[in-house]
């Protein structure tokens, strides 16, 4: 049994490793060579690190999630440096504040003057707004996630508490809160509801829409999203059961259901099928990894026939965006954010970004088109 645990978190880390290794561009784990925890990867990868060397001592989720989201001294002097010059950061911001900054092409922190909590600097940054100034009273994460989708000034218009589902059904109905979910329940018990369509959760739901007559007989959870997506009276127009993957290719076509879905297929075989507008994945013929996929339905393709040579997963991206054939023209390696640069400006690689920097650097410089980036 320890064995066998013990090969499962060998698994899991082997995961961890391989998605930073394609987030970085790398062919394999082989450059995150001492292993760490998911937390101290991600922040190394954010960063543009080589692995949790730099993340010297260990710490708990939290203690890293409050570390990334305030961002260390580490972290703002790089992002001193990598702007225009420290000038036009004259004070030392959080993370949420330079994503602001960056995000309405600020100088800097200077006009979020008074600090916030992170849901408080989304909503701002959503909105347009100096600052967490017009999200007044502090609240809950759906509190302003839901003000924020409805463009609201705050959690004043959610008046009483609720869990976080009852919240999300709120919120997709554009309702004030959770007064017509009358009874609470944990995050999973609604999570399960929703997706399993219990009893429970299709009274709520029975009682939210317009009236229980157009919600004649019960359904899941995608039968309820097609049917909001359609402007549907609920599932009735959903005959036939079916995966996820043919629930949402069928809300795209405005489907009536699965039906002209008949064979089934793997998850990117149906993304595709979904962008062009294809039955199935009859016309993706031959099997091929994700990118390729995604490469092939940006393209209108009919498969990765066309992206015969492999390649990592920012080549392929920045091959789709410009609309290549491949990652020939992505010929030499470089870090993810030099990518991403690259492919937002048209650029044949990162060739015309010649010094390494870290995540954040790039993209204050790729958001505001700063003096290194072009």
């Amino acid at each position: 049994m320890q064995r066998a645990g013990a090969h499962a978190d060998g698994l899991n880390m082997d995961l961890v490793t391989i998605k930073i290794a394609a987030a970085r561009g790398s062919q394999g784990p082989s450059a995150v060579a001492s292993p760490g925890k998911s937390l101290q990867y991600q922040i190394a990868a954010t960063r543009g690190s080589q692995g949790p060397s730099d993340v010297a001592s260990p710490g708990t989720l939290l203690q890293y999630q409050i570390a990334a989201r305030r961002g260390s001294r580490e972290a703002q002097s790089l992002l001193q440096e990598a702007l225009r010059g420290p000038s036009d950061v004259a004070s030392t911001g959080t993370l949420l504040q330079y994503q602001i900054a960056a995000t309405r092409g600020s100088q800097g922190p200077s006009d979020v003057a008074s600090p916030g909590t992170l849901l408080q600097y989304q909503i701002a940054a959503t909105r347009g707004s100096q600052g967490p100034s017009d999200v007044t009273s502090p609240g809950t994460l759906l509190q302003y996630q839901i003000a924020a989708a409805r463009g609201s000034q705050g959690p004043s218009d959610v008046a009483s508490t609720g869990t976080l589902l009852q919240y999300q059904i709120a919120a997709t109905r554009g309702s004030q809160g959770p007064s017509d979910v009358a009874s609470p329940g944990t995050l999973l018990q609604y999570q399960i509801a929703a997706t399993g369509g219990s009893q429970e959760a299709q009274s709520l739901l029975q009682e939210a829409l317009r009236g229980p007559s157009d919600v004649a007989r019960p359904g899941t959870l995608l039968q309820y999203q097609i049917a909001a997506t359609r402007g549907s009276r609920g599932p009735s127009d959903v005959a036939s059961p079916g995966t996820l993957l043919q629930y949402q290719i069928a809300a795209t076509r405005d489907s009536r259901g699965p039906s002209d879905v008949a064979s089934p297929g793997k998850s990117l075989q149906y993304q595709i099928a979904a962008t062009r507008g294809s039955r199935g994945p009859s016309d993706v013929a031959s099997p091929g990894k994700s990118l390729q996929y995604q490469i092939a339905a940006a393209r209108g393709s009919r498969g990765p026939s066309d992206v015969t040579s492999p390649g990592t997963l920012l080549q392929y991206q920045i091959a789709a965006a410009r609309g290549s054939r491949g990652p020939s023209d992505v010929t030499s390696p470089g870090t993810l954010l030099q990518y991403q640069i690259a492919a937002a400006r048209g650029s044949r690689g990162p060739s015309d970004v010649t010094s390494p920097g870290k995540s954040l650097q790039y993209q204050i410089a790729a958001a505001r088109g700063s003096r290194e980036a072009q």
